[in-house]
């Protein structure tokens, strides 16, 4: 149960997830305008309606961005003045509709560079009074107590992320495509196999941005590979029916 309502936000699509249910309810929408001004409005109004209220206030939401492009850098080497150099020099020159944005995760001591979208700052600056949406990448490496290595799966519609991490140290974070749920098994097994120890009694936390279908695929192909027979798979956002 959420105590405020999360909104994401993933290309040119809003996730709503309500506040104060036991079993959450999500609403998507696909944003059909171009310009800031009226995706603005497009997703205000769908919010409101959404939770039927008639005012937005900002204690009542957290939001989050997805990003498919980002940057991994070690935060010992990390020049903030820096950042749009490494950029470019990975992604070629920032669009001009885009913002660079900058999160520190301390205790992997890893920094994310990644882009959001200008009219996403505008629309939170202007109905919410926020500078910025969250990075979702620092909900995904959340590190449950008492807990050796760990693994998150966010899956999208065309790509996923997967990462493989302890409570001090990064093993893996990368983002792929994918045609068929059996490339992320694929993904997964091969990174495992490089690791030079045994995952004992592993989480995974699934982050599924995209069809129920999909999932109840993944979760049966987790079920026959050996590899995963250990795994304890935890479904934690399901937003499509």
């Amino acid at each position: 149960m959420f105590a405020v309502n999360q909104v994401y936000y993933f290309k040119q699509e809003v996730f709503l997830m309500l506040a104060g249910e036991e079993k959450p309810t999500v609403v998507t929408y696909r944003l059909k305008s171009t310009t800031s001004s009226l995706i603005s409005e497009e997703i205000s109004a769908f919010i409101k309606q959404s939770t039927q209220l008639s005012f937005l206030h900002s204690n009542d939401f957290d939001h989050w961005t997805i990003s498919d492009k980002f940057m991994l850098l070690p935060s010992t080497v990390y020049e903030p003045q820096l950042k749009t150099s490494y950029w470019e020099r990975m992604f070629g020159a920032l669009r001009q509709d885009q913002k660079l944005e900058e999160y520190c995760h301390k205790s992997l001591k890893i920094q994310f560079l990644y882009t959001v979208p200008e009219w996403l700052t505008g629309f939170l600056k202007m109905q919410f009074n926020k500078p910025r949406p969250s990075c979702f990448f620092s909900e995904m490496l959340r590190h449950s107590p008492n807990q050796g290595k760990q693994m998150a799966l966010l899956i999208t519609s065309d790509s996923f992320v997967f990462a493989l991490y302890s409570e001090k140290e990064m093993h893996y974070f990368d983002i792929s495509s994918y045609q068929a749920v059996d490339d992320i098994l694929y993904t997964m097994l091969h990174v495992l196999h490089r690791q030079p120890w045994v995952l004992e009694h592993p989480a995974l936390t699934v982050y599924g941005f995209c069809a129920a279908s999909l999932l109840q695929e993944l979760q049966t192909g987790l079920r026959k590979v050996q590899a995963f027979e250990p795994l304890i798979a935890k479904e934690l956002i399901h937003f499509y029916p």
